[in-house]
C-alpha cells in the first residue's frame, strides 16, 4: 500500500504570494494564539528567521528551549519551514482568506 507523500512528513511546502513583512505578522500573530513566545526576528536576504519558546502546562517550570520558523522566498512565493502544523493550519487560513 502506497502512503501519501503528506502523510510521510514528505510533501513540498506550500508557497504563498504575500509580501514578507506581511508574512513575519501573521506567523507572530499565530504563534502568541497558541501560546508561544516570539523571542526575537532575524532577517538574512530572502529568509526570515523566528525564534520562539513554547510555554510548558506548568507556568512554574518556566519556558522550554527555543525554537526556529523559518521563512523563506522560493521565487515569486514564500515559504514556512519548521513550523508546528497547528500554527502552519493558522497561518494557511490567515494568508488565504485575508
Amino acid at each position: 500500500m502506497a502512503w501519501p507523500a503528506a502523510a510521510l512528513g514528505q510533501a513540498t511546502p506550500r508557497g504563498y504570494a504575500v509580501s514578507s513583512d506581511h508574512a513575519i505578522v501573521v506567523a507572530k500573530h499565530a504563534l502568541v494564539k497558541h501560546g508561544f513566545t516570539v523571542i526575537r526576528i532575524e532577517k538574512d536576504g530572502a529568509t526570515t528567521v523566528l525564534f520562539y519558546r513554547p510555554a510548558h502546562e506548568s507556568r512554574a517550570e518556566g519556558y522550554g528551549p527555543p525554537r526556529r520558523l523559518v521563512i523563506r522566498r522560493v521565487g515569486a512565493y514564500l515559504v514556512f519551514d519548521q513550523t508546528p502544523p497547528e500554527v502552519l493550519i493558522e497561518i494557511d487560513l490567515r494568508l488565504n482568506f485575508p
